[in-house]
């Protein structure tokens, strides 16, 4: 059964790569330059603006130094490429270490209702997470620092993959079934399910679409009591 599962490589999508890279860049450097000249804005009290001065260019410089240095570490141990085989995924660093988390650490929780294969956040966007014995383990396919490694391809590709290898390797473990609807995997074919996607998209806009309309009709109603209208 092995043989009939490919190994899943990720592939850069270099455009979105750049375009994050120059962009991010630009802000990154306007933004810099902007708290580089900001105690300028406080000239006018000269005994005021030295001390203060020197007080902002030290925290300032300090935070640029621990920054620059964090930008160099991982640098080094940045991926390079995301590999999902039929023992699991491994992130192949660049610094010629490997990170893996295979099907067979993962946790049977032998519980009613539990899930070992299930969804968590981080920074408000919904990950794929696996229980392991050490605990749970976000598992990351697309959120890469595009700045130092790049943005993959066919990120839902890796992770469908890996889904459907652990349906295939682990039946004892629970997927929860939101995994599915989230990510827009056919449960049985484990391919993009364009009708979730549609759905969700449709969802989507028509909730913003609603927020826009009440707030527009909000607006109308205090200006038509202010006597504006």
């Amino acid at each position: 059964m092995r043989k009939t599962f490919p190994v899943l490589i990720s592939r850069p999508n270099w455009i979105m790569t750049w375009l994050i890279r120059i962009f991010g860049g630009a802000f990154l450097l306007f933004l810099l330059v902007m708290l580089s000249i900001f105690p300028l804005f406080f000239t006018e009290r000269s005994v005021v603006f030295i001390i203060g001065a020197m007080i902002y260019y030290l925290v300032w410089g300090t935070a640029l130094y621990f920054i620059i240095r964090h930008i160099k570490k991982n640098a080094g141990n940045r991926i390079e490429r995301i590999v999902v085989d039929d023992q699991g995924i491994h992130y192949e660093n660049r610094n010629g270490t490997t990170d893996s988390v295979l099907y067979s650490q993962i946790r049977h929780l032998s519980l009613p209702d539990s899930y070992e294969v299930y969804l968590s956040y981080q920074n408000k966007t919904q990950l794929l997470t696996v229980w392991l014995n050490d605990g749970s383990r976000q598992i990351h396919f697309d959120n890469l620092d595009p700045g130092l490694s790049y943005y993959p391809a066919n990120s839902r590709a890796l992770r469908a993959g890996f889904v459907q290898r652990i349906r295939y390797f682990r039946p004892d473990l629970n997927i929860h079934p939101r995994v599915y609807e989230e990510f827009c995997i056919h449960p049985e074919t484990f391919q993009f399910d364009q009708k979730a996607f549609r759905r969700f998209i449709t969802t989507s806009a028509v909730i913003i679409l609603g927020l826009f309309a009440a707030s527009g009709l909000f607006l109308l109603i205090i200006l038509y009591f202010s006597d504006q209208l």
